[in-house]
């Protein structure tokens, strides 16, 4: 059964406190391949949900973004660096497909994928 956006936040605000790991996997355009996998560990301690109905110009920035406030690391093939600023932003581009996966919550958009786990 498909989740909306709102229960996804609900359910990070639940879990607030706890460490959260995140799977991301980036999509190539216009494909439905895996290109690149990041490994995100937050210490969540906020979330929100920034809408805004103004078009952007270079198209860079997404129309819904979900901000997740914390401290962590994220690993990649490049290595593991800090999440700077504290915070991991996660551009909910195009149609979003939330889905709750067990204990985990995923979310698809046109862009990645991201799996969420306490």
């Amino acid at each position: 059964m498909g989740h909306s956006i709102t229960e996804l936040t609900d359910w990070l605000q639940e879990i607030k406190g706890s460490t959260v790991f995140i799977k991301k996997e980036e999509l190539s355009t216009g494909l439905n391949e895996v290109m690149d996998t990041d490994e995100v560990k937050l210490s969540l301690e906020g979330v929100t949900l920034r809408e805004s109905m103004d078009e952007h110009i270079d198209d860079y920035l997404e129309n819904q973004e979900l901000i997740l406030q914390g401290t962590g690391s994220i690993k990649s093939d490049n290595g593991e660096a800090q999440i700077p600023n504290d915070m991991y932003e996660i551009p909910l581009a195009g149609p979003v497909s939330v889905t709750k996966e067990g204990e985990s919550m995923k979310v698809e958009t046109e862009k990645a994928a991201y799996t969420f786990k306490v």
